[in-house]
C-alpha cells in the first residue's frame, strides 16, 4: 500500500466510524422497530449493515443516499397510524441533522498546495464540554472551543457537543397574537354615523307661502332626498299599522252557535266543520275553554300526520310558516317597546317548525345541501385532534381546557396603582428553589 493510500485511509477512518456509530444509535432509538418494515428489494437495514461491514461507503453522501431510500421505503409501507408517521419523521430529522452537523465537525478541505492533495482538519470549532457521572447526577465542565487531539480522556470522563436544533414546521406566533390586547376605552369623539340625525324642516307660512321659503336646512345634517325618503318610510309604516288594525277588527269572533242545515247560505260541509256549542253546553262543558284550547294547540298536530308522505309534511310546514308570519306581523304592528316581548304561542310555533325542518334535512345526504368540493374543506377544519385552533381563544381565557383562571384586563396606566380592588391583585407565585449541596 502506497503512502498516499495510507493517508486517504487515515483520513476516511473518522467518517466511517461516524457512519457506523450514527447508524447504531439510529437503530437503538427506533423503539417501535419501524425501520424493519422497509422493502427488501430497494433498501433495508440489513443491506446498510452489510455495506458498513464491507466498508463500501466511501463518503457520507453515499450513506445519506441509502438512508433516504430506507426512510422512503418505510414511508410507503406505513398505514394510516398518525403516531407511526410522527415517530418516523422525528427519526429522520434526528438522523439527517446529526449526520450533517457531525460531518461538518469532521469536515476536511484540500490544502492550498500544488505538490500534494492532502486534506487538513477544518472543523467548525463548536463548543464542547466534558462531563462525568456522580452518585446523584452528572458534573459538567465549562464549554470551550475544543480541538481534537490524539490523547485519550481519563476513565469515566466523556465529551459532549450541543448542536442547535432546527425550528418546527409551523410558524411561531408573534407577540401580538399571544399577549392579550390592552383594554379599549370608549372614544370621546363621536363618529359621523353615530350623531343624531336632524332632517330638513318644511315651513308653512300660510297665505305667505307663495313667496316664503318652503324648507329650512340651516340645522340639518342630511340631504333633502334623505329627509323625503325617511318621511315617506314613516308615512308608509303608519299606513301599514292602520291597515293591520283594520284587518284585526274586521275578523269576526268565533260563533257560539252553529247554524242549522235549513239556514239559507249554509252547507253541510260548514256545519260538519263547526263546533256544536249548544250540545257541549247541554252536556256541562265549558265551550269557551274548549275552543280556546283547540285554537292554541292547532299547530301541535304533527303526531297525527304521516311523516312518510312528503306532500303532507310540506303542507304542514307551510301552515306553520303562515301562522308564524301572522304572529310576527301582529307583534311588529305594536309599539317598539313590545317588539321584544315574544308570546309563548309564537315561540312554540318557531320551535316546532325548526324541529320539523331539522328532521326533514337530516334525511338528505350532505351533497344535496352543500357543494361536493366544500365537504372536504369543512372536514379538514373540524377540531378532531386539538382542543382549539391556534389563536382562536378569547383574550380573557388562558387555557383551552376548563379552568377557573381568567386573564384580568390590564389597568389603564401600567405605572400607577391598579384601579380595581386589591382583592383582585394577582401576584406571581414563585416556588422556593431548593438548595443543592455542591461538591468541593
Amino acid at each position: 500500500m502506497s503512502q498516499k493510500d495510507q493517508q486517504h485511509e487515515k483520513r476516511d477512518a473518522p467518517q466511517k466510524a461516524l457512519i457506523q456509530q450514527l447508524f447504531d444509535i439510529l437503530l437503538k432509538s427506533d423503539k417501535l422497530k419501524i425501520l424493519d418494515i422497509a422493502s427488501q428489494d430497494t433498501c433495508s437495514t440489513a443491506v446498510i449493515e452489510t455495506k458498513l461491514r464491507n466498508d463500501e461507503y466511501t463518503d457520507v453522501d453515499d450513506f445519506k443516499h441509502d438512508l433516504d431510500r430506507l426512510f422512503e421505503s418505510v414511508l410507503f409501507k406505513l398505514g394510516p397510524d398518525r403516531a407511526q408517521h410522527e415517530t418516523l419523521q422525528r427519526l429522520y430529522q434526528f438522523a439527517s441533522t446529526s449526520l450533517r452537523f457531525e460531518n461538518n465537525r469532521l469536515g476536511r478541505k484540500p490544502e492550498k498546495t500544488n505538490d500534494e492533495d492532502e486534506l487538513i482538519d477544518n472543523s467548525l470549532h463548536r463548543k464542547t464540554a466534558l462531563f462525568r457521572p456522580t452518585p446523584d447526577g452528572f458534573v459538567f465542565s465549562d464549554a470551550s472551543y475544543h480541538k481534537a487531539t490524539s490523547e485519550k480522556l481519563p476513565a469515566n470522563i466523556a465529551e459532549v457537543t450541543i448542536h442547535p436544533t432546527t425550528a418546527e414546521a409551523y410558524e411561531i406566533p408573534p407577540l401580538k397574537q399571544t399577549v392579550a390586547p390592552a383594554a379599549r376605552f370608549p372614544n370621546k369623539v363621536f363618529k359621523h354615523e353615530d350623531k343624531h340625525v336632524v332632517p330638513i324642516q318644511w315651513l308653512d307660512y300660510g297665505a305667505f307661502s307663495s313667496f316664503a321659503p318652503a324648507c329650512d336646512s340651516n340645522n340639518a345634517n342630511v340631504s333633502y332626498e334623505s329627509t323625503y325618503m325617511g318621511r315617506a318610510a314613516k308615512r308608509f309604516r303608519r299606513w301599514e299599522k292602520k291597515q293591520r288594525s283594520l284587518q284585526s277588527l274586521s275578523k269576526s269572533p268565533v260563533p257560539k252557535m252553529v247554524e242549522s242545515d235549513n239556514t239559507p247560505g249554509s252547507s253541510k260541509a260548514d256545519a260538519g266543520d263547526a263546533v256544536d256549542t249548544a250540545w257541549l253546553e247541554s252536556q256541562g262543558f265549558d265551550t269557551d275553554a274548549i275552543i280556546e284550547a283547540a285554537q292554541k294547540e292547532l299547530y301541535q298536530v304533527d303526531e297525527l300526520l304521516d311523516q312518510k308522505d312528503i306532500d303532507n309534511v310540506l303542507e304542514r310546514n307551510k301552515q306553520l310558516f303562515e301562522q308564524l308570519l301572522q304572529c310576527q306581523e301582529h307583534r311588529f304592528s305594536l309599539s317598539e317597546q313590545r317588539w321584544g316581548k315574544i308570546e309563548q304561542k309564537e315561540q312554540d310555533i318557531a320551535e316546532t317548525l325548526q324541529k320539523r325542518i331539522h328532521d326533514l334535512v337530516s334525511t338528505l345526504p350532505p351533497k344535496s345541501l352543500v357543494p361536493s368540493d366544500e365537504i372536504p374543506v369543512a372536514m379538514s377544519q373540524l377540531p378532531l385532534l386539538e382542543t382549539a385552533y391556534r389563536g382562536s381563544l378569547p383574550p380573557n381565557k388562558i387555557f383551552a381546557f376548563p379552568t377557573t383562571d381568567k386573564a384580568d384586563p390590564m389597568p389603564p396606566y401600567a405605572n400607577i396603582t391598579p384601579t380595581y380592588a386589591k382583592e383582585r391583585w394577582r401576584l406571581v407565585d414563585v416556588a422556593p428553589i431548593p438548595r443543592v449541596p455542591m461538591e468541593k
